[in-house]
């Protein structure tokens, strides 16, 4: 008996399931993620790079160099500010071998002069701070007093700075009244006797005696050795303002009244020789070659005004009585 034959039962070979999608990195789009991977890291040190540079030229241009009054002074302002003041020591410096030139200096006082030039110039960081500090402070108070600077203000100021002053070779008999030991200002009777003594030295001076004579035997002078000799001088020196305006309004050769000066003390002048003013025609030139903007120079010149308007302004307002004062003093009548 043959045995049953079962039928074969087939089965179909399991195939392995492709899944139908792509790789997820195929190989475009790895590098375009690589690419894209560099253009943000590019973008990133631009931004960087950028943020450096901006923060480099703040630093350099618009942080505070002071903060005055609530403003701020900028290094740009700053530098501005510090390039005119170098400028202004230069051409003063070139100014006084001028006048050494024109005879208006001697040797001692050119050098004299050119050692304080020397001296401002080691000190000009503070010095332009300094000034730049006080224009803004003084800006302020212009404003709160109603001081105003006009375009021909700015124009004399210019004109000033570029011509040299009318000299005049001035000398001088001082007569200061004598004071007590430890006592500041001199007792009637001793102004009256230095009046009487420069008096009498102008006597002596017209009735033909000579200048040095009475000079040496008479004055005080601490200036000029023991003729009073003073050089040739401009009215915008540091003197007396009473003797200035005397010494320049008199003939040459003619010697003045005896002038009471501010600070007490009596004065005989007189001037033998002079000087005209003499305009730089090469001033707007020297700025350029300097690489100085005109109008950065006559805002510097606008402050240089204020702070005169100002001054005078004080000296005014000290000079007379006060309406408040006044009141003061009706309320108590």
């Amino acid at each position: 008996m043959q045995g049953t034959q079962h039928p074969m039962t087939l089965r179909a070979k399991p195939v392995a399931r492709r899944d139908a999608r792509p790789p997820r990195f195929s190989p475009d789009r790895r590098n375009f993620y690589i690419n894209l991977g560099f253009v943000v890291s590019i973008v990133a040190a631009v931004a960087v790079l950028i943020a450096a540079l901006a923060l480099t030229w703040y630093n350099g241009h618009l942080a505070p160099a002071a903060r005055v009054a609530g403003q701020t002074i900028t290094k740009d302002q700053f530098a501005t500010r510090y390039a005119i003041e170098s400028f202004r020591l230069d051409y003063a410096e070139a100014r006084i071998r001028t006048l050494v030139g024109l005879g208006y200096l001697t040797g001692d006082q050119e050098t004299q002069q050119l050692q304080y030039i020397d001296s401002a110039k080691t000190s000009l960081v503070s010095l332009t701070l300094e000034r730049a500090i006080d224009a803004t402070l003084q800006a302020k108070l212009a404003t709160e007093n109603g001081v105003t600077v006009t375009d021909a203000d700015i124009d004399a100021q210019l004109k000033k700075e570029a011509t040299i002053e009318a000299q005049r070779h001035a000398w001088v008999i001082e007569v200061e009244p004598e004071r007590d030991p430890g006592v500041r200002e001199p007792t009637q009777a001793q102004i009256d006797a230095a009046r009487a003594k420069a008096q009498q030295a102008l006597a002596d001076l017209k009735a033909g005696k000579p200048w040095e004579d009475v000079a040496s035997a008479v004055s005080t002078s601490q200036y000029g050795g023991a003729n009073g000799d003073l050089g040739f001088i401009s009215q915008s020196v540091s003197y007396d303002s009473v003797f200035l305006d005397a010494v320049f309004k008199a003939p040459l050769d003619t010697i003045t009244a005896v002038l009471e000066g501010a600070d007490g003390t009596f004065r005989i002048g007189r001037a033998t020789a002079e000087g005209a003013a003499q305009e730089d025609p090469t001033f707007a030139t020297r700025l350029a070659d300097a690489k100085i903007k005109i109008e950065d120079y006559r805002a510097v010149l606008a402050a240089d005004v204020i702070r005169d308007k100002l001054e005078a302004k004080v000296v005014a307002d000290l000079s007379q009585p006060s309406a408040q004062r006044h009141k003061i003093g009706r309320a108590h009548v």
